[in-house]
């Protein structure tokens, strides 16, 4: 008689049977036993399977026994066997109707601590890493995390591969027995969800490792940049439509990345072109895409700042009146800080004209207003509009560079405002050394 263990938690055998003229079978005849705990022993329990039984153990077998264990289960197969084998002298623990769902989760917060120390490796570690699975390399840290978690993924995979003929070895008995098929089902429906969280961690790294790459090239001020951003966009959107995924589309924190790309661009075209994004996600009825955010608009307001022309300016301004339409008429996520403020004062400022200074100064009043606003409703947004020197300074800046004949007088009076509003507890608006050497700049270039 020729025992074996099957994946599907019962006890195959094989008995001899005397076989009449009129029969001939095709498959094994089969009996069900309940199959006993393959590591634990217990005085009712002496099939105590040996070192040899565990290392043939399919890998769902041996996860599931680590499980038990609350034990890592990471790795390829041989390291599950050593590790149970490890471990074989502790005890289960007492069954409990809430404990798979409580191992489930236990499982993922272990993949993603795992995950996390990847993340912090440093480039020698993950290539030692590489090199100890026989993988390649080269390229980016970015390329280096996403090879070594994909090879930690595709270990389930590969060994499924290699359990091939078992699985066959269970179809064909399947045939002939008659089992309560609700746990096979409940087992089932734990597989779905375990590959459905593989899938959201891989998509999340896709998503990190391609924007990190963007991120590196826009602090190196790398011209590929806005190619590489709008590359990552488009390979997000093509990977979520071919495996139907949505986790893979691209979201706030990637189309922030491309606009910061535009921004550093430097030029009307890719002020235009983060424009046409925005203006794409807030027409867009797809619920699906990625909403507008203050980050985003922002970046879009600094990138006609940079260009220093009055129409970008304008353009500025364009897009700060929006921020404060949302606020108002929309679902309240994008307000306009006082950083918004303080770019699109800047984008004026650096055309240099007496028409761009009255026009920075406007928009400090309307920051103050709207601060003033905030103050009396009592809202937590007031913090985000509270006035600094930036501001202040931005304006003056703007006078000092105008080329006015009153230049020197109009600065002067935004830094006796500030002296004023500093002594009053809600305003943090102390001149500063940058605020007198303005000051003086404007004077001198109003050539007096």
């Amino acid at each position: 008689m020729v025992a074996f263990t099957s994946r599907l938690g019962i006890l195959l055998v094989t008995l001899p049977i005397s076989l009449s003229s009129s029969f001939v079978p095709t498959r094994r005849t089969v009996v069900i036993v309940e199959r006993p705990n393959p590591i634990f022993s217990t005085k009712t329990d002496n099939a105590i399977q040996t070192d040899a039984d565990i290392s043939q153990m399919t890998v769902v077998a041996l996860k599931d026994r680590l499980r038990q264990l609350n034990l890592p289960l990471s790795g390829r197969k041989d390291d599950l066997v050593k590790r149970l084998l490890d471990n074989s002298d502790q005890q289960p623990p007492q069954p409990d109707t809430q404990e798979p769902k409580q191992e489930a989760a236990r499982s993922s917060e272990k993949k993603e601590d795992d995950d996390s120390t990847i993340y912090n490796l440093t480039v020698p570690a993950l290539k030692e890493r590489l090199r100890e699975l026989g993988l390649s390399v080269g390229g980016r840290k970015a390329d280096l995390i996403e090879r070594l978690l994909e090879s930690n993924d595709n270990t389930h995979t590969e060994h499924e591969v290699e359990n091939e003929d078992e699985i066959d070895i269970e179809a064909t008995v399947d045939d002939l027995i008659h089992l309560n098929l609700s746990s096979d089902d409940a087992n089932e429906n734990s597989n779905d969800t375990d590959r459905s969280e593989s899938s959201t961690r891989r998509a999340k790294r896709k998503k990190f490792w391609k924007t990190q790459e963007v991120r590196e090239l826009i602090k190196q001020n790398d011209q590929s940049a806005i190619v590489k951003a709008e590359e990552m966009i488009t390979q997000l959107e093509r990977m979520a439509a071919e495996t139907g995924d949505d986790e893979y589309l691209p979201g706030p924190i990637q189309y922030t990345t491309l606009i910061e790309a535009y921004s550093h661009g430097g030029t009307v075209d890719a002020a235009q072109r983060a424009e046409k994004v925005i203006n794409r996600l807030l027409s867009s009825v797809d619920s699906k895409d990625a909403n507008p955010t203050t980050q985003m608009l922002n970046a879009i307001i600094g990138a006609y700042a940079s260009t220093g022309t009055e129409s970008s300016a304008e353009q500025a301004t364009a897009i700060l009146e929006k921020m404060e339409y949302i606020k108002d008429f929309g679902d309240g996520t994008v307000k306009p800080s006082v950083h918004s403020f303080a770019m699109t004062i800047n984008a004026w400022s650096n055309v240099g004209s007496e028409t761009a200074a009255h026009n920075a100064e406007e928009i400090l009043k309307r920051l103050l207003e709207d601060y003033d606003e905030a103050l009396e409703q009592n809202t937590e947004y007031a913090k985000e509009l509270k006035p600094n020197n930036v501001v202040f300074n931005s304006v003056i800046d703007a006078w000092a560079r105008s080329g006015s004949n009153s230049a020197g007088e109009k600065a002067e009076s935004i830094l006796l405002r500030m002296e004023a509003l500093s002594k009053i507890k809600i305003y943090d608006v102390r001149p500063d050394t940058i605020t007198f050497n303005t000051c003086i700049k404007a004077w001198c270039n109003s050539g007096h």
